[in-house]
């Protein structure tokens, strides 16, 4: 396991149109209205909880060629990467060959309805690259996986 200055390093990738939950929100009857910020700040809150054990870069894009570069650059800075790959997760194979040579452990996320129209866990050709895929709700999924990541880099 690569450790930089005792602290695991996690690349979060949220994918194609994840900066628009807000509007799924909105239209879910939800009493609050969920936004990618939101979502963002709550893993900022949760690393706080952990001692300052835990580093993450995050990155949302549309663009393919942006992640994989992202990938690339971030592999020996990075412990694990937790994606939320969105609609790639269905067609996406340089993404796939992308994660498979980097040789970290990957978790992919994805949300729970009403927030799960970007794509979903038995579609995804993503999973077999992937220790774990865990579906939940937004604010919650990714905060999982960084403690999933952390006790599967810990063992």
């Amino acid at each position: 396991m690569k450790k930089h200055n005792n602290t695991t390093q996690i690349l979060i990738i949220q994918g194609p149109n994840l900066n628009s939950i807000g509007t799924r929100s909105a239209r879910s009857n939800s009493e609050t209205r969920l936004t990618l910020d939101k979502i963002n700040r709550g893993i900022r809150r949760s690393l706080r909880n952990l001692d300052n054990s835990v580093a993450v870069k995050i990155l949302q894009t549309h663009d393919l060629t942006r992640v994989i570069t992202a990938i690339q650059r971030n592999r020996n800075w990075a412990n694990a990467i937790i994606i939320a790959p969105s609609s790639w997760c269905s067609y996406e194979y340089t993404l796939k060959a992308a994660l498979e040579l980097i040789d970290l452990p990957i978790i992919e996320v994805f949300f729970s309805k009403p927030y799960n129209s970007f794509g979903s866990a038995k579609d995804s050709i993503l999973s077999s690259v992937a220790i774990k895929t865990i579906t939940g709700n937004p604010e919650k999924v990714f905060v999982k996986a960084i403690r999933t990541v952390v006790e599967h880099l810990i063992n």
